[in-house]
């Protein structure tokens, strides 16, 4: 087992080394093409075939707390209804601040769930400072493995959001200029769409 998981349930005061644990990141441009995404850390290494992606469908508008919201109801709803590859993870981090980790507690608490959230939160240029939960920051020095771990974590989550949402927004205007050629129907703008 790796002793990072052990160092994290001493530094953010855990019952349990967190053996599965949870990303989450928002991305969009003004709220368009949103998407959440959720990325997954078995002790301590990445599990890329669990990777999720969701495309935000409530959420008017670019509101990230909403967001965030969302994607964490849809995806503890398939962990709670047993749903093959949705495993309840033992910790939750959130690309964000306090907020971001009130929205995710508020449904983690929802499906009364006892899940840890924490926020990661980015100092003025844009890198991970620490974590933080509902009302404290936790300062983790940075030549810690964890604090190595967690920038990696951040850096991976924060990638794959983008990633996910540019694919989402290449296809959106792909097909929105499809619709303007003229003797394109529906049938002919998804062939080639496929295509």
């Amino acid at each position: 087992m790796n002793d990072l998981v052990y160092q994290i349930k001493s530094v953010f005061g855990l019952d349990k080394p967190p053996m599965r644990i949870e990303s989450y990141d928002i991305s969009n441009i003004s709220g368009v093409d949103s998407v959440g995404v959720c990325v997954v850390y078995e002790n301590g290494i990445p599990k890329k075939s669990a990777y999720r992606l969701f495309n935000i469908q409530s959420v008017d508008g670019a509101d990230d707390y909403e967001s965030i919201r969302e994607t964490l109801y849809r995806r503890l709803e398939n962990g709670v209804e047993n749903v093959e590859g949705f495993e309840l993870p033992d910790l939750i981090l959130i690309d964000g601040g306090k907020g971001h980790v009130k929205a995710a507690k508020e449904i983690v608490d929802f499906y009364k769930l006892e899940i840890p959230v924490f926020g990661m939160v980015k100092d003025d240029h844009h890198r991970t400072r620490g974590v933080t939960t509902e009302t404290e920051e936790i300062y983790i020095k940075r030549t810690d493995a964890i604090f190595k771990f967690l920038t990696q974590v951040q850096d991976e989550t924060h990638r794959f959001a983008i990633t996910s949402f540019h694919k989402k927004h290449k296809k959106t205007v792909l097909k929105s200029e499809l619709t303007n050629i003229k003797g394109v129907g529906e049938a002919k703008k998804n062939k080639l769409l496929k295509a």
